[in-house]
């Protein structure tokens, strides 16, 4: 019996498409890479202030969690970019792709009141960036999963990289609070080589800190010599005067 001249369509396997295509593709890059970056960079008010812009305004919205805003785009955008190159480990990255979804969408709505009074002056439009990157890490976790398959392993993989992707920031939020808690108590030490390495560990924390710690005590502070050292020790980190800086915190 002669075989056929052409496949029966229900054995034609289905060919191994790509996540995107080359336009999804280019969102995937732009909100899920390019944009992310530029928003961190360009940053005024929410995990940064602008010295001179808004700065003067006060503390910076989510200045407190500046270490998980920072590990978690780092770990979505290293995600994004391995599933677009290698697409394995596909189960890792369908959980961590995840929860780098789970993220970008919290950020877009706690930021959602300010993005559209902000919107007004254009810069708020960067305020939905979150939105559109939650979306493209969204379309990619399923991608990886599908590719991962449904079984046990693959779960188990999932669930490790989703808690990889929400753990690990958080993890280094706390070591930060710590660190700059147990600076600013050597800043305020009455021996002076203590308060010297204090000041010393906070000029190098002030990255992930924006110092007002120690603003808050200098005001708690009733000895005159140690709110001496507090005010010479913020003016060596930042540059301005705890007294200015004070002032505006309590408006």
């Amino acid at each position: 019996m002669s075989m056929p001249a052409y496949p029966l369509p229900g054995v034609v396997e289905k060919p191994d498409h790509p996540p995107f295509g080359p336009g999804q593709f280019a969102f995937a890059i732009l909100f899920g890479v390019v944009l992310p970056v530029v928003c961190l960079a360009l940053d005024p008010v929410v995990f940064r202030s602008s010295d001179a812009l808004l700065r003067p305004l006060g503390s910076p919205m989510l200045g407190a969690y500046r270490v998980v805003g920072y590990s978690a785009t780092a770990l979505g955008i290293a995600s994004l970019l391995i599933w677009l190159v290698l697409r394995r480990p596909a189960g890792l990255l369908a959980g961590s792709l995840a929860g780098g979804a789970a993220f970008a969408f919290g950020l877009g709505v706690v930021l959602l009141p300010l993005t559209l009074i902000a919107l007004f002056i254009l810069i708020g439009v960067l305020g939905l960036v979150p939105f559109g990157t939650a979306w493209v890490f969204a379309r990619s976790a399923r991608a990886a999963w599908r590719e991962a398959g449904s079984h046990r392993a693959a779960t188990g993989w999932a669930a490790a990289g989703f808690l990889i992707a929400c753990g690990l920031p958080w993890t280094l939020q706390a070591v930060a609070w710590s660190a700059v808690r147990s600076a600013t108590e050597l800043a305020v030490s009455p021996d002076p080589g203590e308060a010297e390495r204090g000041v010393e560990q906070l000029s190098w924390l002030y990255f992930v800190s924006d110092a007002d710690e120690l603003v808050w005590a200098f005001e708690r502070e009733q000895n005159p010599d140690r709110r001496q050292r507090l005010a010479e020790a913020y003016r060596r980190v930042t540059g301005g005067e705890v007294q200015d800086r004070l002032a505006i915190l309590r408006d």
